[in-house]
């Protein structure tokens, strides 16, 4: 077959129509006044080129994105799981819904929430939600357990903190070996834990109900009441009438414990520790666990 040529306008924009066979309908196909190939087939159509659809373009210099027969997609690469089980780098997601991620020197999946506190990613189970990541301008929160206020796990926190003691009715200069004198804690949600040695060499002048400072403010109770037993020291030395070791108790309105000795006797078990009790050697190992805000 000979070749059949259309000549067009000098210039412009080209409209040939063809009527579609059965329908008798005109479709028409714009030939744009420039230099190229409009269409190139190998025959069945399966390497098609020319063809732009409207809201996608592509400068791509290899293979972008690949859909197969499976209708599995493939983006960045040909590993259709990249990450499982090899370095791979790129996306791949399965008719099925599963995704595949992986990237070299990042992370590989970026969330963001605009304009409101709120969830971020949301959990379900049979369309049902039962937890989620939450997202607000001090961080984020994840909801454990259900979907709840009360659910939400939105404080964590490691650190150090000087343990030091003071008396209730005056502070005092006490002073301490300062490399044996220290203090860490681990906070989640309102439950600190704070661990603590405390080395005296001097017992100084503070008087009173001996007192140790906390990391966080205690709360959660009846203003100026205790909160019970909230720590107990593992090893004392060189303080008086301890005979069965040492507690702390926790009152709700002060940033700081107070010492009890269990002394002999029942007589003396709600007493307080008080300056007279210390030594200028004592020292104190321990941990204390009690509620913050």
């Amino acid at each position: 077959m000979s070749k059949v040529k259309i000549q067009g306008h000098a210039s412009g924009t080209g409209v040939l129509t063809v009527t579609a066979p059965n329908t008798s309908t005109d479709r028409t196909i714009t030939l744009p006044d420039a230099t190229g190939t409009l269409l190139n087939s190998d025959g069945d159509g399966s390497s098609l080129t020319g063809v732009g659809v409207a809201g996608i373009t592509s400068s791509a210099d290899a293979t972008a994105i690949t859909i197969d027969s499976n209708e599995q997609v493939t983006m960045g690469g040909t590993t259709l799981y990249p990450g499982q089980g090899n370095t791979a780098t790129g996306q791949h997601f399965e008719n099925s819904g599963t995704g595949y991620l992986s990237r070299t020197g990042g992370y590989a999946l970026g969330l963001n929430r605009n304009t409101s506190d709120g969830t971020l990613i949301n959990f379900a189970r049979q369309g049902s939600s039962v937890g989620s990541i939450d997202a607000s301008t001090s961080g984020i929160s994840i909801k454990l357990g259900g979907t709840a206020t009360a659910n939400a796990l939105d404080d964590y926190e490691e650190g150090t903190w000087t343990p030091a003691l003071t008396g209730d009715s005056t502070a005092g200069n006490t002073s301490y070996t300062s490399a044996a004198t220290q203090g860490i804690y681990t906070k989640v949600g309102r439950l600190v834990t704070a661990s603590f040695t405390i080395s005296l060499t001097a017992k100084g002048t503070i008087s009173g109900n001996i007192l140790i400072n906390l990391p966080f403010t205690p709360t959660g109770f009846v203003s100026g009441q205790m909160h019970g037993q909230s720590g107990f020291c593992s090893q004392v030395k060189n303080m008086s009438t301890t005979t069965q070791g040492v507690t702390w108790r926790v009152r709700h309105d002060a940033a700081s414990a107070y010492m009890q000795p269990i002394k002999s006797g029942t007589s003396a078990a709600d007493s307080y520790g008080t300056h007279s009790d210390l030594s200028d050697t004592t020292k104190l190992v321990g941990t204390l666990t009690y509620a913050s805000n």
